[in-house]
C-alpha cells in the first residue's frame, strides 16, 4: 500500500472502535454494530468530503469558503483549481488552519468567461493528506472582464474607454443603463486579448450620479449573464497655488488645477461675480487672475465646467508673503573663512527679486531676478565682511538678512564653481568643470588657469571665467576623488582643491516624478535610466520595488516597469525604489509618490 494513502487511512484506523461492547459472563449477547464517524471516510455519510465548499463570484475575484474541520490535527489546506470538472487540478495556494469554524481563500483575477472548478485538500501536521478523488469540486463561472479607463470607477469625463476580456463567445453586447438605444455589438476575441472601444456617457446633472455599463457575451444563440459595472461621476478638480501653500509673491499668482477634464473655467474675487464672467479655455495651469494689491487675506473663486454639462466651484484664500521668515546664508567653511573672492549664497524666500551688498547702503545696488542660489564677488580688500541680503515681491520688501565672511587676501585667487563639493560625477563620461580666477592686488593680471583631473595639470579655456571638459576616470566602485585648479598672475600662483565622488553605477527614476499623485487601480509605466561605466562590469538588471513587491524592469539602459497601482482606503505616501545591478555592485535611488483611492 502506498504512503500516499492519506488522512483517510490514519483517521479510519484511529476510529475503528465500537461505541459500545457488552461482555456478560454466562450470557449470550449480540454486540451492537460499530459507529464510524470519521468525516473523511469515503464510505461515510458525506462521501469523505466534509468541506461543503462554496465558490462565490465577486467583481474581480472568486471567494472560496469551506468548513474548518476540528480535532484532527489538521495543519493546512491546499486549494486546487481546474478549468474543467474532470481536468487536471493545479495548486492555487496554501491556507493555514484558522481558529474560526470556516476557512476562506480569494482567487484574484480569474480568467473571464470561464468555469472554474475548485477542490480543498486537507493536510495534518505529519504531512498526511486526504485523497482528492473523494472531494467534490465547487465551481463558479466568471463574467466578461470589463475595465473602464483606469478601473477606479470614478469618472471625471463623460468620454471613457471600455476594455473587455473574454475567453469564450462570438460577440459582445455593450449598453448603458437608461439608454436602451445605445447598445453596441462587437466581435469577441476569445484569445483573452482586450477589445477596446470609446464610449460617450452623455450629459448628467451632477456628481451625485451613478451610471452602469453592461457587457454580455453572445455565444451562438445563448446570451450570457451581463457584467454590470457601476460608475460614479466624480468631477471635483482642486485649485492650488503652483508653488504650494497659501502665501503669494505675485499679483498674478500661478495657479494649478488638478484635473485635465476641465473644458472651461473662470475666476473671480467673489462667488457672485463668477456668473458674470466669460468662460476661458480649460487647462491645468493659469496665471491670468489679478489679485488686489493688498497684504490682507483675499479669495480666489473658480468655476470649472465639465463635459458632463455641470460645473464645480472651488475657492482658495491667499495672503501676501511678507518674507519675514526668509533665510540667507553663505556657503563657507565652518570658520567663515574664504581665500577667494567668489563665494556662493543660498536664499529661501517667496520673492521675485533680490539684491546683495557689503553695506546697508543699497542705493546703487540693482535688483536681480530671484534665485535660490547665486554667486557673490567680494570686494578686493581682505578682512571680515558682512554681506547684506534683501528680497522683494509684488507686495512687500523683506527685512534685511546678513551673514559674514573673513576674506584672506591672496595675490591670485581661483575657485571651482561647478560641481559643488561632494557632488557625484559619472565615471567614464565627459563632465564640464567651471570656475573663476581673480588677481585682487591688480599688480599682475591672471594669465593662466590650469586644471588637474587626475592626470596632471592642463591649460583651460578662459581666465576670469574658465571652463574645461574633464574626461572623468573609471573605477569599479564609487570612489572619492580630488580635483585641482591653479591660477597664475605673474610669478604668483594659487591652487584650490575640491573633493567629489566618481560613481560608476548610475540609476535614476524619470517617471513618476517626486510628489506625483497616482490613482489606485491605474496602470502606470515607471521609467528611468541606468548605466555602468565600471571596467568590465555591464549593467545586469534594474529591479523596481514598491511597497514590499519587486520585479525586474524591461531594459538596462533606458528601462521601464509596468505597475498596477494597489488599492488604498485613503491617501497614502509610497516609496518607489530602483536598484541597478552590475556584477557584484549595485546602486539605488528612490522617489516618493502619493496614491489616492
Amino acid at each position: 500500500m502506498s504512503l500516499r494513502r492519506t488522512l483517510i487511512i490514519a483517521f479510519l484506523l484511529a476510529l475503528l472502535i465500537p461505541t459500545s461492547l457488552a461482555i456478560l459472563s454466562g450470557c449470550d449477547s449480540t454486540p451492537e454494530a460499530p459507529v464510524y464517524d470519521n468525516p473523511f471516510d469515503p464510505d461515510g455519510a458525506n462521501g469523505g468530503d466534509p468541506f461543503d465548499l462554496i465558490a462565490t463570484l465577486g467583481d474581480t475575484n472568486i471567494t472560496l469558503v469551506w468548513n474548518n474541520i476540528a480535532d484532527y490535527d489538521l495543519a493546512s489546506y491546499k486549494v486546487l483549481h481546474s478549468l474543467s470538472y474532470q481536468g487536471e487540478f493545479s495548486e492555487l495556494g496554501i491556507v493555514e488552519v484558522p481558529e474560526l469554524a470556516v476557512a476562506t481563500f480569494n482567487y484574484e483575477d480569474p480568467d473571464p468567461t470561464s468555469t472554474h472548478y475548485f477542490k480543498i485538500q486537507a493536510y495534518d501536521s505529519q504531512g498526511y493528506y486526504t485523497l482528492t478523488s473523494h472531494i467534490v469540486p465547487a465551481s463558479a463561472t466568471t463574467l466578461a472582464r470589463v475595465v473602464i479607463d483606469e478601473g477606479s470607477g470614478k469618472l471625471e469625463s463623460r468620454h471613457i474607454n471600455i476594455r473587455i476580456n473574454v475567453t469564450t463567445g462570438d460577440s459582445l453586447r455593450i449598453n448603458q443603463s437608461g439608454h436602451p438605444d445605445s447598445e453596441v455589438v462587437l466581435a469577441a476575441d476569445d484569445t483573452g486579448a482586450p477589445v477596446s472601444l470609446p464610449w460617450d456617457l452623455g450629459l448628467v446633472d451632477s456628481n451625485d450620479t451613478t451610471l452602469t455599463i453592461s457587457v454580455a457575451v453572445q455565444n451562438g444563440n445563448t446570451l450570457g449573464e451581463a457584467n454590470d459595472v457601476e460608475l460614479d461621476v466624480d468631477f471635483t478638480p482642486t485649485l492650488t497655488l503652483s508653488q504650494g501653500g497659501t502665501k503669494v509673491a505675485h499679483l498674478f499668482p500661478p495657479l494649478t488645477i488638478s484635473s485635465d477634464a476641465v473644458i472651461a473655467m473662470r475666476f473671480s474675487d467673489t462667488s457672485e461675480g463668477l456668473a458674470e464672467l466669460p468662460w476661458l479655455a480649460g487647462g491645468t495651469e493659469y496665471a491670468g487672475f489679478e489679485l488686489a494689491n493688498t497684504v490682507n487675506r483675499q479669495f480666489i473663486f473658480a468655476e470649472f465646467l465639465s463635459d458632463f454639462g455641470f460645473s464645480f466651484t472651488r475657492q482658495l484664500y491667499v495672503k501676501a508673503d511678507l518674507m519675514d521668515d526668509a533665510t540667507f546664508s553663505l556657503v563657507l567653511s565652518s570658520d567663515h573663512i574664504s581665500e577667494v573672492r567668489t563665494i556662493k549664497a543660498l536664499s529661501n524666500a517667496n520673492a521675485t527679486q533680490m539684491r546683495f551688498n557689503e553695506s546697508l547702503d543699497f542705493t546703487n545696488t540693482p535688483w536681480v531676478a530671484y534665485s535660490d542660489t547665486t554667486t557673490i564677488i567680494l570686494s578686493p580688500e581682505s578682512g571680515e565682511k558682512t554681506i547684506y541680503a534683501q528680497y522683494r515681491n509684488d507686495f512687500a520688501d523683506s527685512p534685511i538678512y546678513t551673514d559674514y565672511v573673513v576674506h584672506l587676501l591672496q595675490p591670485v585667487e581661483v575657485s571651482i564653481t561647478a560641481p559643488f563639493e561632494g557632488d557625484f560625477v559619472p565615471g567614464g563620461q565627459v563632465f564640464q568643470i567651471l570656475g573663476t580666477a581673480l588677481s585682487p592686488s591688480a599688480i599682475d593680471t591672471v594669465t593662466l588657469v590650469e586644471f588637474d583631473g587626475g592626470d596632471g595639470f592642463v591649460d583651460v579655456v578662459g581666465t576670469e571665467n574658465w571652463a574645461v571638459a574633464w574626461d572623468v576616470p573609471r573605477f569599479e566602485a564609487d570612489t572619492d576623488f580630488t580635483i585641482r585648479a591653479r591660477a597664475w598672475a605673474g610669478t604668483e600662483s594659487m591652487t584650490t582643491t575640491m573633493n567629489v565622488v566618481v560613481t560608476q553605477l548610475v540609476v535614476g527614476i524619470t517617471t513618476p516624478a517626486e510628489g506625483d499623485t497616482l490613482v489606485s487601480g491605474s496602470n502606470v509605466e515607471i521609467s528611468g535610466v541606468a548605466f555602468a561605466s565600471a571596467m568590465g562590469a555591464a549593467v545586469d538588471s534594474v529591479v523596481v520595488e514598491i511597497d514590499g513587491d519587486s520585479g525586474v524592469a524591461e531594459g538596462t539602459g533606458p528601462w521601464t516597469y509596468d505597475w498596477v497601482v494597489g488599492a488604498v482606503a485613503e491617501e497614502t505616501e509610497v516609496l518607489v525604489f530602483a536598484t541597478v545591478f552590475a556584477g557584484s555592485t549595485q546602486q539605488s535611488t528612490q522617489t516618493q509618490i502619493l496614491i489616492t483611492p
